[in-house]
């Protein structure tokens, strides 16, 4: 992987890792975006067919989630925006991240949320065996599910 190496080290002296999901260390096994240690994409910050070079300085390494996610515009500053703005905080904790987003969306005080319902509706997801992403994850969407049921549960309020 060549054209991984070769980003690396062209992007860690332009961006600052605060802006990524990874650190600089870990991003040849790492989404940039997700953190997920999964195999990574070569993915053209403006499209080939906008316009976009194979140098490396038109690309980013990307999960098969996060790939599909990344916008397709001209812009280049926008796919560092995009990374930057939607990034994961902590490790392996993309989804359950979104998943709390949504939650929140549907009106779920997640301060509110009695831990010990919540754990319990969590047990009643599993992790989806991506159809074109490979690994195994937690949807987004269950866990938002979880959180509401938790939430809306005589339990869990």
């Amino acid at each position: 992987m060549g054209w991984l190496r070769e980003a690396i080290e062209h992007w860690s002296a332009e961006v600052d890792e605060s802006d990524l999901g990874v650190d600089w260390r870990d991003a040849h096994e790492r989404c940039w975006r997700c953190g997920h240690k999964r195999r990574l994409q070569r993915c053209h910050i403006v499209p080939r067919s906008l316009g976009g070079s194979d140098e490396v300085t038109n690309l980013v390494g990307l999960c098969g989630y996060c790939h599909d996610e990344q916008p397709d515009v001209d812009d280049p500053r926008e796919t560092w925006r995009w990374i930057s703005e939607t990034r994961a905080t902590f490790y392996d904790e993309f989804h359950i991240q979104r998943g709390v987003e949504m939650a929140k969306q549907r009106g779920v005080d997640i301060e509110r949320l009695d831990l010990g319902v919540a754990t319990k509706m969590m047990s009643r997801i599993s992790r989806h065996i991506g159809q074109a992403h490979g690994a195994g994850f937690i949807k987004p969407s269950s866990v938002a599910w979880a959180l509401e049921q938790a939430f809306n549960s005589k339990e869990g309020t």
